[in-house]
């Protein structure tokens, strides 16, 4: 995607995006931060400026006020300003500019954050773009002008880490919004006060489901009675549902040897996001609080020698695990330090892989379809270009169909599909992200008719079927 004003080069096919379109929602909002960082910098000339992307609703943009700190009471006054650069309908125009200019004007003004950012960047690939009185280090792409927006909305302040580096400095996060039309952003706000009113931690303090506690820490929910048994009955319901599927229950510990983790390949991938390490006594022992499962399952699995006669083997365990969430990223039960996973890990042989995978999706179904949820699934699966295993090439994902080889989508019953498929970068990038759409309720219809006979019997897989089910599964306790 790019600009609507730079030169067509070469034959194409070419589409434009509009407002009601995801891309240009993100092109109008991304102006709109360019926007805002101007209003700021004639409001606050010394302001520095960090970065400034569209995000799902709105923008933001990072800044380092110098010592002035921004509050609620200066949105108005930002807004004004911005409003007031509307009026000029200044135009937004991209330039090319060298590695070594690029630092020099910058440098000039004293932006340092976006001179640090300028030293990651190859030289031949650094862009700016300039509207009125003020110009940024930027990709694009950008609406023509600003005399689009209509309405803004400075919505709220936060703290943020430069760069997300608890040991940088703390800048603030002004986030706001934006609409071709006034009507757009009343309509906005209306939603947000209704959102407001279903607000998960307003309903979970009214209810006394759950609290948070200082004394306890940031992050780790205290669940009080009548929390706790809501969780227990949704938890009896689901061991139920994973008994019937064969699934086997286990208990794991709450921390475990650092080495466990490092051998599983874990601490390489997760260590900065998880809790420090805790020293023993011990010369040289390390442990950690729970970061993931896996690990733990996979050492259950070798309590025993297998054969292939006792797969597939089903592990299942609401294993509470601990993460290390920065504190402006903690957000009620949706962003939490400690939370508790519906896990699970198989093991079976490759030929039994498919129907394993089509009866992960069934329990995935039937449970979301109990509760109403619409929802879009996404797994990971590594492309053909990767290496897995002990540096052995795994099955192509592309193969035709053949027992003991990974499937294309095509290849399922249940007509699972790809939606999109990025190309790996790199053989060390995380598996690529595989969408499934939320048809994937709609589209395992036939695999329940085979499957999910043993939870719901025969009958059709309805709304009312489901609720009964689930009465039977959990009833009320006394």
């Amino acid at each position: 995607m790019c600009d609507i004003s730079r030169p067509i080069c070469m034959d194409g096919d070419i589409k434009f995006f509009k407002w009601e379109d995801a891309e240009g929602k993100h092109a109008f909002w991304h102006t709109s931060a360019h926007l805002l960082a101007e209003a700021l910098q004639e409001l606050y000339p010394k302001v520095q400026f960090g970065i400034g992307p569209a995000i799902e609703n709105g923008f933001y943009y990072d800044i380092d006020t110098g010592g002035n700190p921004l509050t609620d009471a200066d949105f108005a006054k930002i807004e004004k300003k911005m409003m007031e650069l509307v009026q000029k309908n200044e135009e937004v125009v991209r330039a090319d500019i060298s590695k070594a200019d690029a630092l020099k004007f910058f440098g000039d003004k004293g932006q340092n954050l976006k001179c640090e950012l300028i030293n990651d960047l190859e030289d031949g690939h650094i862009t700016t773009y300039t509207q009125g009185n003020f110009t940024d280090l930027c990709r694009g792409p950008h609406i023509p002008s600003t005399g689009a927006i209509k309405a803004i909305k400075v919505m709220s302040l936060a703290g943020a880490y430069w760069r997300g580096d608890e040991t940088r400095p703390q800048l603030t996060r002004v986030y706001g919004i934006s609409f071709p039309k006034k009507k757009m952003l009343d309509e906005y706000l209306v939603l947000l006060e209704e959102a407001k009113k279903r607000d998960h931690r307003k309903i979970g303090k009214e209810m006394e489901l759950f609290a948070f506690s200082p004394n306890v820490g940031q992050g780790l929910p205290l669940w009080l009675p009548k929390g706790a048994a809501l969780r227990n009955r949704l938890q009896d319901m689901l061991a139920k549902i994973q008994k019937r599927y064969g699934y086997q229950q286990v208990i794991t510990p709450h921390i475990g040897n650092k080495m466990l983790y490092v051998t599983s390949g874990h601490y390489a991938k997760y260590g900065k996001d998880s809790f420090r390490p805790i020293t023993t006594p011990e010369e040289g022992e390390e442990y950690m609080l729970k970061p993931m499962n896996c690990p733990h399952h996979c050492e259950i699995y070798k309590t025993s020698p297998r054969s292939y006669r006792d797969l597939p083997i089903r592990y299942a365990e609401f294993g509470t695990v601990y993460r290390y969430e920065q504190s402006g990223e903690l957000h009620g039960l949706t962003r939490v330090r400690s939370f508790t996973q519906d896990d699970a890990h198989l093991f079976c042989t490759p030929d039994q892989l498919k129907q394993e995978f089509l009866g992960v999706m069934d329990i995935i179904s039937f449970i979301f379809k109990v509760f109403g949820f619409n929802y879009e699934a996404q797994i990971s699966l590594r492309s053909q270009a990767r290496l897995h295993g002990q540096g052995r090439p795994g099955p192509p994902l592309a193969a035709g169909y053949h027992p003991g080889g990974l499937q294309p989508a095509r290849a399922l019953p249940a007509r699972i599909y790809r939606c999109r498929q990025p190309e790996a970068s790199s053989r060390d990038d995380p598996p690529r992200p595989l969408r499934l759409a939320g048809a994937l309720c709609r589209c395992a219809a036939r695999a329940h008719r085979r499957q999910a006979a043993a939870v719901v019997g025969s009958r059709p897989v309805r709304r009312a079927s489901h609720q009964r089910e689930v009465q039977r599964l959990c009833p009320p306790r006394g």
